[in-house]
């Protein structure tokens, strides 16, 4: 799954609902609701959860284009950063004989540049995306039976006006074919940062993974510093993953701290140009190991979900089909979990 750094519910608004523009049924130019002031769809709700896990698999069936590209090559640019800064602090320090302060400096600049890469950047680029995805973010919203151009809850028992659902809050018409079953009930208004973020990531994700009938999907997103409603499976998982996230811990603690070792007992040893090679070599193992665990992770959460009936694109409960357990909420298939795996 694509990752987008934490942002708060404001930089998403601005970003990604407030800027886009659509059509409503009636061919009227309006903008994306923005989800400011009115009361959201509760993101625990099985109507939201499936309506939002089938935006991720339909924007991720459509493919990142362009952003995909532009967000990997910034992904490297991030992961490069570290290395490069060790190994030309060392040459500078040592071989040029530079001031001390020149570390600072270049630490200083290495920080900036993440900050403003991982936070800046990258949102526009995931805003960007989201434009893309427009038409795929009001099918989602009219599945909740929310109006696409407002927010605004729309009532079951209201007269169409030529063939077209007209919303009684901004006029907007829709085709009542495009509305879901059941609309989603409302959520604490001080979710409404949360939802749109969420609604945001799941507009621009462009994963590969997918589900056991071919189905592409993307598991719920988890905004940091956000206020997030407990899915189901959350408990059991976090206990399950303690180890795996211990094992992460140690293996990067370990790895600065061999690092820092090697730095401070070869460097009247060996040539600053070798030690700088080595010390950036090293560094690379941290994001390795990163992603070993992160699959690790991966594998032990689809165990952990299906083996108690949890959808893992939208957390919402399975039904048994013959040999494969499928959901009615986001339309995910999945193979029943082996029950001697540990």
């Amino acid at each position: 799954m694509m990752f987008i750094p934490p942002s708060r519910g404001r930089v998403m608004g601005r970003s990604f609902g407030a800027r886009l523009l659509i059509r409503d049924d009636a061919g009227v130019e309006r903008r994306l609701a923005a989800f400011e002031s009115e009361e959201t769809p509760d993101l625990a709700d099985p109507i939201t959860a499936g309506a939002l896990a089938r935006l991720r698999s339909e924007a991720a069936t459509r493919g990142g284009g362009g952003a995909r590209w532009a967000i990997a090559m910034t992904m490297l640019t991030v992961a490069a950063i570290v290395p490069t800064t060790i190994f030309g602090t060392l040459i500078l320090v040592r071989q040029l004989r530079a001031p001390p302060w020149v570390l600072f400096a270049m630490l200083f600049l290495a920080v900036g540049a993440t900050v403003g890469v991982m936070f800046v950047l990258l949102p526009r680029i995931a805003a960007r995306g989201a434009a893309a995805t427009a038409d795929l973010v009001v099918d989602a919203l009219l599945r909740m039976r929310r109006c696409a151009a407002c927010g605004y809850p729309l009532a079951h028992d209201a007269t169409p006006r030529d063939g077209l659902h007209v919303c009684s809050e901004c006029g907007a018409g829709w085709r009542e074919s495009r509305f879901g079953p059941t609309q989603a009930r409302g959520g604490d208004p001080r979710t409404a940062s949360t939802f749109r973020a969420v609604l945001g990531l799941s507009a621009v994700h462009f994963g590969r993974s997918a589900d056991d009938a071919g189905r592409r999907y993307g598991p719920p997103p988890q905004p940091r510093h956000m206020r997030m409603p407990r899915m189901r499976g959350d408990r059991l998982l976090q206990k399950s993953l303690r180890p795996v996230l211990l094992l992460l811990i140690v293996g990067i603690v370990t790895a600065i701290v061999l690092l820092i070792t090697a730095a401070v007992l070869l460097r009247d040893v060996v040539p600053g140009w070798v030690l700088g090679s080595v010390l950036s070599l090293g560094a690379a193992i941290v994001p390795t190991w990163i992603l070993l665990a992160l699959r690790s992770d991966q594998r032990r959460t689809r165990y952990v979900l299906l083996r108690q009936r949890s959808c893992i694109a939208c957390r919402q409960r399975l039904e048994r089909r013959g040999e494969r357990l499928h959901c009615p909420a986001c339309d995910a298939t999945w193979n029943r979990p082996v029950r001697s795996k540990r």
